[in-house]
């Protein structure tokens, strides 16, 4: 250990035969939470000179060596009042004193006759992870869990709805830690996922071998809400927003003794309207010509969702939680594109529009169970966990096409049926033992099957009648099962921890076109090791080295053959043959925690093989787009998140991620070549006020970037909020304005042979939001709000090493 006091004098160390290990466990005094990185000072009684200090662990545990004789401590914990402990009296025969659960208050002080609430930090930095605490963030409220992903360091959503980190879109979306029926159906299930469930979100860049290997840049994990807190508690929220934007939550909890039970319920109407403007130009050995596509579209709809669940405790050493979910989503969709074309001579030709008018109906329904069990040796555990999801969407669209100007393409009416089921098992058991000189083993295994079942139809109304569009006609299913186990080997001592495990995973798909009659079995054995390894160079830095191993499977989405037909001119189809790529990551990072905030630094490298990218190609006037194995990549990056409280009533955190790419690739006979460098910043603050309120600001910056068929362009955002709490803390007013230059636009431009494509996307328009939200049985002084929990196993899972 390293002492504290070694940096105010230098105490003089006892003999060995009067050494006494002085020790304990700091938590939270209202929920018994750990509190990691808690300073314990200890002072002589006699003259009350420094003699000894250290930091507590993830546990919240402390170990002091000291000599015999009578001492106090004082414990420091950003956020909280000052503890003291006094009348330690070690000079008994025994060689070891342990203090029990020390619980520290949280702080309210005054500054300028203005009260300022302590309360936990809206983001947390740690080696393995950075954790969003999403009910800080007063930007927040009303909003959907794809608007949640844009406030964290690192994460980008784009235009269509996909999320990246660090640059890349590979990554892996969990819900308490597991694959979740909430998550299928693309994009959009995000947007579909509505924030007031969520508690918080973690990102872990390089997961142990506990975790699935799929994802090439690491995972994301959105924590439900589930209170553990006594008695009967929780909060109501009702909230109202232009575009049209209503909604209302309920988040209930009643803690009796030997049973806990929790619901979320809550319902959404939203009514977000959208843009999209291309251009294009083609020029051709025998002809030249370009368009001008102008969409506009509105995607609304009701979304009423309810999340429920007990916990059973048996007794101290057994736990059997069982919860459900369910979702209903109703809606129309409508969307408006105008295409103007122009000959070679840049002279408008025709003007030509085709409106889409989309009903769609999605029902989500989702079951778990886990079974914990803990025994007398500290730390052993046992779990095992079961998740049943099923969702069934159906879209069905009116398409009209009419030729307003000039002469071009024919008038159209067509019919659209797009119908999906999805369903997935999964079985997980983990078990953890630890060993003599503090070495510890995991491990367990998992096995997971998928299903994917989509019948996609289109039709024409031709003659009088509708005729079916065998280009767009097909069925297509998709079965998938993955098999893994895994085992993990560590030690922690004072200093140096460290971690080896290794995953193995086999996978067997089947994926089945009726229209083609194509069957194409893909199964594979693969082996991902891991690999960390720590060291605290004092009690508030620590140095780590991590390494992973990683898969990104191809989605259902990508290896469905047939097109998708929401714009005719610009059709997405996928590729049955593309194989899964394979990531190698390596990270070095630094976390240095001090009393007013924390500074984390991290250098990466990862290789890819496989890499899947989305190319584009013209055939006549129509743009397709499909995915393949294009290329490999090499890409290097660092990153800094800084969190600094400047004063008790003024709190800022920034993050930078600065990175370079090379990618390429060949595709018949073509060379797809990428180098580019990315930087993505993101800088909050927060000031707040007990008796005026709390106000923050959000900005976001994401710069131009190379691709492999052309280029990006730079985005910013601001986000504003603020929140003023009434009714004697009982409830709260919240006001947030999103993107308030509204600028998250993407724009795009891909180039090829004899085309260009330059694109704007906007997905969502600025929104306002103002909301209500009301605490039953909490006390918002203290911090304690709907949703907060002490960890456990279901639902907070702890990644990383």
């Amino acid at each position: 250990m390293i002492f504290l006091g070694q940096i105010s004098g230098q105490p003089s160390k006892p003999k060995n035969d009067q050494v006494i290990a002085l020790s304990g466990k700091v938590v939270d005094a209202e929920e018994a939470i750990p509190l990691e990185f808690a300073t314990i000072r200890v002072f002589s009684s006699e003259d009350s000179s420094v003699v000894g200090g250290e930091l507590t662990n993830k546990a919240g545990e402390f170990l002091i060596k000291l000599g015999r004789g009578n001492y106090y401590l004082i414990i420091n914990y950003l956020g909280y009042a000052d503890k003291i402990v006094g009348d330690i009296d070690l000079n008994s025969g025994k060689n070891k004193k342990d203090l029990g659960a020390i619980s520290m208050e949280k702080s309210v002080v005054e500054v300028d006759e203005v009260e300022i609430s302590a309360e936990k930090s809206q983001v947390e930095f740690k080696l393995d992870k950075r954790v969003y605490n999403v009910g800080k963030d007063v930007t927040a409220m009303g909003s959907t869990a794809d608007e949640l992903l844009q406030n964290l360091p690192s994460v980008e959503v784009d235009g269509e709805g996909n999320v990246s980190l660090r640059g890349s879109q590979n990554v892996r979306i969990l819900i308490n830690g597991k694959p979740s029926g909430l998550l299928t159906g693309g994009p959009d299930a995000l947007r579909l996922l509505q924030g007031n469930l969520i508690e918080k979100i973690e990102i872990i860049t390089n997961p142990s071998a506990k975790y699935d290997a799929e994802g090439e840049v690491g995972i994301i994990n959105i924590v439900l809400k589930k209170d553990r807190t006594k008695g009967l508690n929780g909060s109501f929220t009702v909230n109202a927003g232009y575009p049209q934007n209503f909604g209302g939550s309920a988040n209930v909890n009643l803690r009796k003794k030997w049973l806990n039970l929790f619901l979320n319920a809550g319902v959404n109407y939203r009514n977000a309207p959208g843009r999209a403007f291309f251009t294009q130009s083609n020029s051709f050995a025998d002809t030249s010509f370009s368009s001008i596509t102008d969409r506009q579209f509105t995607r609304g709809g009701i979304t009423p969702s309810v999340r429920f669940g007990s916990e059973f405790f048996i007794n101290k050493n057994n736990t059997i939680t069982l919860a459900g979910n369910a979702r209903f989503r109703s809606g129309e969709n409508i969307t408006t594109i105008k295409y103007t074309d122009f000959d070679e001579d840049e002279v408008q030709t025709s003007i030509t529009e085709r409106v889409s008018t989309e009903t769609e109906s999605q029902n989500t329904f989702g079951l778990d169970a886990n079974y914990t069990r803990t025994f007398k040796q500290k730390g052993r555990k046992w779990t095992a966990d079961f998740n049943w999801d099923r969702t069934d969407d159906q879209e069905f669209s009116a398409v009209a096409q009419a030729l307003l100007e000039g002469q071009g393409d024919d008038p159209v009416d067509q019919q659209i049926a797009n119908i999906e089921d999805r369903e997935t098992f999964l079985l997980q058991t983990d078990y953890i033992h630890p060993l003599k000189r503090k070495f510890k083993f995991e491990g367990g295994g998992r096995a997971s099957y998928r299903t994917f079942d989509n019948d996609y139809r289109v039709e024409s109304f031709i003659g009088g009648e509708w005729v079916p569009d065998e280009e767009f006609f097909n069925r297509f299913l998709y079965l998938e099962g993955i098999y893994a186990g895994y085992a993990i080997l560590s030690q922690e001592k004072e200093k140096l921890s460290y971690q080896l495990g290794l995953r193995l995973e086999h996978t067997d798909i089947v994926t089945e076109s009726e229209m083609t009659g194509e069957r194409n079995p893909r199964n594979y054995t693969n082996l991902f090791p891991s690999a960390g390894i720590s060291y605290k160079v004092k009690p508030s830095t620590t140095v780590q080295f991590s390494y992973s191993r990683r898969i990104s499977r191809p989605s259902a989405w990508s290896l469905q053959p047939f097109r998708n037909f929401a714009d005719a001119r610009n059709t997405y189809e996928g590729n049955p043959f593309l194989d899964p790529e394979f990531t190698q990551s390596f990270e070095l990072g630094m976390l240095d925690y001090q009393k007013k905030g924390s500074f984390l630094f991290s250098v990466y490298y990862r290789y890819r093989t496989n890499v899947i990218e989305r190319i584009t190609v013209f055939e006549n006037d129509r743009a397709r787009i499909f995915p393949i194995n294009l290329s490999t990549q090499n890409a290097f990056g660092l990153e800094t998140n800084v969190t600094r409280d400047l004063f008790p009533w003024w709190k800022l955190s920034a993050n930078a991620n600065f990175s370079r790419a090379i990618t390429s690739g060949v595709y018949e006979d073509s060379t797809f070549f990428a180098d580019t460098y990315i930087l993505i910043g993101r800088a909050n603050s927060r000031w707040s006020a007990k008796k005026l309120g709390v106000v923050q600001a959000t900005f976001s910056y994401r710069s131009p970037r190379i691709t492999p068929q052309g280029r990006s362009r730079a985005i910013y955002a601001l986000d504003l909020g603020f929140n003023r709490d009434i009714l004697k803390g009982k409830g709260s007013l919240n006001f947030n304005v999103r993107d308030v230059f509204n600028s998250r636009k993407y724009r795009s431009v891909v180039e090829g042979p004899g085309f260009e494509r330059t694109l704007l996307y906007q997905r969502r328009l600025r929104q306002y939001t103002l909301s209500f939200n009301y605490l039953l049985n909490q006390d918002r002084k203290k911090g304690r709000r709907g949703g907060r929990r002490p960890g456990g196993n279901y639902g907070g899972n702890d990644f990383g090493y």
